[in-house]
């Protein structure tokens, strides 16, 4: 289901899905779960605060589609 609102581009719906699943998925593996969410969130943080400074910054965009890349896959690996 959040693959399909991602690729219609339904990106705040596809987040909403992917959250869900990964609280259930908290309830099993809390430490590591949280611990691997909190750098991926870590690192769109980090890098939307760089394109905010320098929106021309190709490496801060770059490696932002990469965070989100990540932060996505362990989502939808936590939601089967």
């Amino acid at each position: 289901m959040a693959e399909s609102l991602y690729a219609s581009g339904q990106y705040s719906e596809a987040v909403g899905v992917l959250n869900a699943a990964f609280a259930q998925a908290c309830e099993r593996s809390p430490e590591e779960i949280r611990e691997r969410n909190a750098l991926a969130d870590g690192a769109i943080l980090e890098c939307s605060r760089a394109l905010r400074q320098d929106p021309g910054n190709a490496n801060a965009r770059k490696f932002l589609g990469e965070a989100y890349s990540t932060k996505l896959a362990l989502l939808q690996s936590l939601a089967g």
